[in-house]
């Protein structure tokens, strides 16, 4: 499982307009992490012309927090648990003047990616290749990454490694297979944008067809 280390989900802004004091936040919503992430970091950009400034923080669901010792407590590392799901994490400004801002809430989809490797079972004779016919199926954020490979137990069909895969679909191609068998599809490792994928299915069949020797054309006399 990849560890997120930075999560740069919301801001909360201030700025005096015409001087005017107002308050404004600025939310990317809802965030996603990968379920199980360790210590990621959502802070707010220390404001200008308020000090000193305090930030309050909580989390609604499963993840555990950590906040920074005040007065600094810009910023909280969170511990997310291994389950998908949806939390909310809040907070809210208050300074010396006793005065507490407005709420920023965002809420936070905790998920797992999946790849599933499928395709019907195709026939091709031994030195041929097949186009088209497999498919890899991804759940969760672009981009992919995966490694997969076709084997009958002693031969191996790759392993083949493609990366920055920017579609939830995307189709192998086997290249020309030198030896004749029965070959089970797996994928080996998957990945998407944040996270190590940790389900992966799929098991499709190519057999692989002895080619037939060449024929000696003998002249009977």
């Amino acid at each position: 499982m990849k560890n997120v280390f930075f999560r740069g989900a919301f801001m909360l802004l201030l700025f005096s307009p015409l001087g005017l004091f107002a308050q404004q936040y600025v939310s990317t919503s809802p965030d996603s992490v990968c379920a199980g992430a360790q210590n990621v970091v959502y802070r707010i950009p220390p404001p200008a012309g308020v000090s000193p400034t305090v930030y309050n923080w909580s989390i609604s669901g499963a993840g555990v927090m950590n906040v920074q010792a005040a007065p600094v407590n810009d910023s909280i590392l969170v511990n997310w648990p291994n389950t998908v799901g949806v939390d909310t994490v809040r907070v809210f400004q208050s300074n010396g003047a006793a005065c507490s801002g407005p709420q920023a809430v965002l809420p936070v989809v905790r998920y797992l990616p999946t790849a599933v490797l499928g395709g019907a079972t195709a026939t091709i004779c031994q030195g041929n290749g097949i186009n088209g016919n497999y498919t890899v199926t991804f759940s969760g954020r672009a981009p992919f990454s995966i490694t997969y490979q076709f084997t009958d137990g002693v031969n191996i069909i790759g392993p083949f490694t493609v990366n920055n895969i920017t579609t939830t679909t995307y189709t192998i191609n086997i290249p020309a297979v030198a030896n004749a068998g029965t070959y089970t599809g797996a994928i080996l490792s998957a990945s998407d944008r944040n996270c190590s994928v940790v389900n992966t299915s799929g098991a499709p069949i190519l057999n692989v067809i002895t080619q037939p020797a060449l024929p000696v054309i003998q002249h009977i006399d």
